[in-house]
């Protein structure tokens, strides 16, 4: 194998192509936003503890809890998620 003079030698070659694999592989791609957790309460005459939903932010966790407890849209109105 003939090499120029100018070229670097193989381990660093290699090193870089990699590097340059890494980032064009992580460019492309968006983060997923990773799910957290809520707990949920409906609001009467005092807080009921409904249970706990995963979402990544607060309106999907307020849609999960809705459909998860089968909530009604009067009760869907008292609903109180804060983070867990």
């Amino acid at each position: 194998m003939i090499l120029s003079a100018a070229a670097p030698p193989l381990p660093a070659r290699l090193a870089i192509w990699l590097r340059c694999r890494y980032l064009t592989d992580s460019m492309g791609k968006k983060k997923a936003t990773a799910a957290k957790r809520w707990r949920v309460s409906i609001l009467r005459s005092r807080a009921h503890y409904l249970g706990v939903v995963e979402a990544p932010d607060l309106r999907a966790a307020e849609a999960t809890a809705a459909r998860t407890f089968k909530l009604s849209n009067e009760d869907r109105r008292r609903l109180a998620v804060r983070e867990a």
